[in-house]
Order: structure tokens, then C-alpha cells, then sequence
């Protein structure tokens, strides 16, 4: 893969000078595994068609907020997206938020052309066309903003490493305007670490100590990290007390479809203690999962299955018990102050360091459960203790608009 890497890098794509692909398409390679060839050429057709992209420009210099359609689905990321861009004075905006024809036989012509570039590249077609459709969003959306580019501070990104935000983050970076990536999740310098050390933007925007730490053990500079806290956190009052709703119902949070394993082991151990000690089992879909992926019979554990019909706010709020693994959803049942426990996948431990709320089997389950429901004031502060740890708490809003008031004076 790494020599696929390099050759990729290599390759100076007619129509996008100076841009490496090849580590972005390393970092979406899974979702090859959900794409036919088909399906894939499909998707050129539709981008050489299209235009998703609204872009709003304002007249003074700003900051361009970019929201990818590889985002389109992922409504909880719109919305930490939206209070970071509300944090900022002067901004533009290319988002992902409509469709309107607009034919580009153009776009069909360098997608012949950059499948010849990667003639010696040793990809199936299937990668290859997968590759295609980026490339033509991200030459639309250049052409989209080019004539504006002096006006631009800076370029606000959700994840530097996904293709089409990486293409725009080198984009700016050659016309030497400050970048910035966002925190989409969390991350681990154990193991998706190349969401760390691939990082092509100037600033990187962290919740707190424990992603910092992760980015610092991997190489990324002091000066690069940003701790400004979780953005779901802008606006919200903290609450330092602990919260348990008697509704008798354990809320259990999957990781996706490239962990369903550990998904499955998960529940079938949290089915068992709910059978033990009288409670109901829902189950909280990640937004990216196929829910066909799932064995059906096990998906019969649960007492009701929630994909995306509700949030995860409000998923966590019909929950007295929270479990999880490696879900970005254990800090916003922190910060709800939540009874919350931690599945451990050896294979796959993001949260290898938080130990006190951890088990691996039913007896372990049942023992945390008991040791801390019996002494609430050692659960509280547990709880906030872990809070604090992986994300920044206080003055959220005043953080980031003192980060984006200061790259304005760079």
C-alpha cells in the first residue's frame, strides 16, 4: 500500500498542480468495500452533471467555511460545523446544501485523462473510479472560489485527510493562506494514526489534553494544536452533577460496520445484564453504518434499534445507562453526566488510558454497575474527571473566537 501511496503522490493531476491524493485515499479505502465499479462510474456521470455546492462570498476578507458532500449525510457533523463557523466574524461559505444541473463535458474529458495518469498505478478500476469523482467536486469547487482566493484569511475544514477537504487544504496552502482542520472524532495515536500524522493543515482544532497528547506522541507540533474544546460544548451550560433518569432502559452505542464484531459481543453482553437486573436494551446505529451489515437474529437483542430518526441528544436522554466502545458519543454522554461504561475491544481500544469504567464480560459489567450505582458521589467524579480529560469545558465560544480573532491579525 505504501508504494501505492507514493505513486499516487507522484502523479500531478492535470487540472489540480501540486496536490498528493494518495494518503486520503488510503484513509477512505474502506468505503471501497461498499462501492461497486458501477456504482462508482455512476457517480462520475452525476459530478460531470451536477453542482452540490452553494457558495455565499462575503465582501471584506473572511474566512471560508468548506462543508464536503462527503459529509452530506451526517447531520451531527453539520451541526458542530455550524457552531464553529458561528464563533467566526467574517466568513464565506462552499457547502454542500443543494443540486442544480449543470453539465460539464469538460469534467468527463479529465476523467479520461486522470485514469491514464494512473495507468501504472497498481489499483482495480473500482479504486481508480472512486478516486475520479473527488477530483472533479474538488476542480469544480477551485473554479468556484478562485477569483475571490485574495480575500480569503484563512480555510475552515471538518477533516484535512478526507480527499476532498485535503485537495482544498493543499489548495490554500500553496497560495500560502492559513488553514485549519476540525476534531470530527476521536482519534488515537495507536490506531487510525494517520488521520494525526498526515495532517496537511496549518492548525489542527482539538477538544482537549487527551487528543493533544495523541498528536503530540505522533510528531504534530506544539504550535500546530489548537485545545478549544469540544464545539458541541459552544453554548451549552455544563453540568457538573449526576444525571439518572429511572428509565430503566441501557443505551448502547455501535461503532459501525468496521467494528460490528465488537458491536455484536457488546450487546450480547449488555442483553445479558439487562435480562439480570430487569432493564430494556436500545440500540444507537452509527450514522455511517449499513444496517444490513448486521446479523438480524442478534439485532433481536435489542429492545428498539434508532438509526438516524433521532439524535444522539435525545437517544442519550431516554437512556439511564450508557455503553459504548470507541464512539465519539461517550464524551456527549459525559457531558450529560450520564452513567456511562466502556466496552474493551483489545483490537480496537481508542480510550486505552480510561480504565475505572472499562469491562469485557458480564461479570465485569455487573461489578462496575453495582460498585459505582452504590457510591454516586464516585461515579460523579469519575464521570468529570474523564470529561475534563478529553475535552475543554469552560468558555467554548470565547476559545474559538479568540482563536479565529488572532490567525486575523497573522
Amino acid at each position: 500500500m505504501n508504494n501505492t501511496i507514493e505513486k499516487l503522490n507522484s502523479i500531478e493531476f492535470y487540472g489540480l498542480k501540486s496536490v498528493e491524493i494518495g494518503t486520503s485515499f488510503y484513509l477512505s479505502s474502506e468505503v471501497l468495500k461498499m462501492n461497486s465499479s458501477f456504482k462508482n462510474l455512476l457517480k462520475i456521470l452525476r459530478e460531470s452533471f451536477i453542482n452540490r455546492y452553494k457558495v455565499t462570498l462575503s465582501e471584506k476578507d473572511n474566512f471560508l467555511f468548506f462543508y464536503s458532500s462527503e459529509y452530506e449525510s451526517r447531520h451531527d457533523y453539520r451541526n458542530f460545523y455550524e457552531l464553529v463557523k458561528s464563533t467566526c466574524h467574517e466568513i464565506s461559505c462552499c457547502e454542500c446544501i443543494k443540486t442544480q444541473f449543470s453539465p460539464s463535458l469538460r469534467s468527463l474529458f479529465y476523467s479520461v485523462l486522470w485514469l491514464y495518469q494512473m495507468k501504472n498505478v497498481k489499483l482495480s478500476l473500482k479504486e481508480k473510479t472512486y478516486i475520479i469523482p473527488s477530483l472533479i467536486e474538488s476542480k469544480r469547487i477551485i473554479k468556484l472560489i478562485s477569483n475571490q482566493i485574495e480575500s480569503f484569511k484563512g480555510l475552515v475544514v471538518i477533516c484535512d485527510t478526507h480527499i476532498i477537504d485535503s485537495i482544498l487544504v493543499q489548495y490554500f496552502n500553496n497560495q500560502s493562506i492559513t488553514t485549519i482542520s476540525l476534531e470530527h472524532g476521536i482519534y488515537s495515536s495507536k490506531y487510525n494514526t494517520r488521520l494525526i500524522t498526515e495532517s496537511k493543515s496549518k492548525y489542527f482544532l482539538c477538544y482537549g489534553d487527551f487528543i493533544k497528547n495523541e498528536c503530540q506522541k505522533l510528531g504534530m507540533k506544539k504550535s500546530k494544536i489548537k485545545s478549544l474544546g469540544m464545539p458541541q460544548l459552544i453554548d451549552k451550560k455544563v453540568i457538573n452533577h449526576l444525571i439518572i433518569k429511572r428509565t430503566k432502559v441501557v443505551g448502547v452505542i455501535f461503532d459501525g460496520n468496521l467494528l460490528k464484531e465488537s458491536d455484536m459481543r457488546m450487546l450480547e453482553i449488555v442483553n445479558s445484564f439487562a435480562y439480570d437486573y430487569g432493564y430494556n436494551v436500545y440500540v444507537k446505529l452509527h450514522p455511517g453504518t449499513n444496517k444490513e451489515k448486521y446479523p438480524t437474529e442478534l439485532l433481536k437483542l435489542a429492545g428498539e434499534i434508532y438509526y438516524t430518526e433521532i439524535s444522539i441528544d435525545t437517544f442519550i436522554d431516554r437512556s439511564e445507562i450508557i455503553v459504548c466502545s470507541g464512539s465519539t458519543v461517550l464524551l456527549e454522554s459525559l457531558i450529560k453526566m450520564k452513567p456511562t461504561f466502556i466496552y474493551e475491544n483489545k483490537d480496537w481500544d481508542i480510550f486505552y488510558d480510561i480504565k475505572w469504567c472499562k469491562f469485557d464480560n458480564l461479570n465485569d459489567l455487573k461489578r462496575k454497575f453495582e460498585l459505582y450505582m452504590n457510591n454516586k458521589n464516585l461515579l460523579e467524579r469519575n464521570l468529570i474527571q474523564t470529561r475534563e480529560y478529553l475535552t475543554i469545558t469552560s468558555h467554548v465560544r470565547k476559545r474559538y473566537q479568540n482563536f479565529f480573532n488572532e490567525v486575523d491579525q497573522e
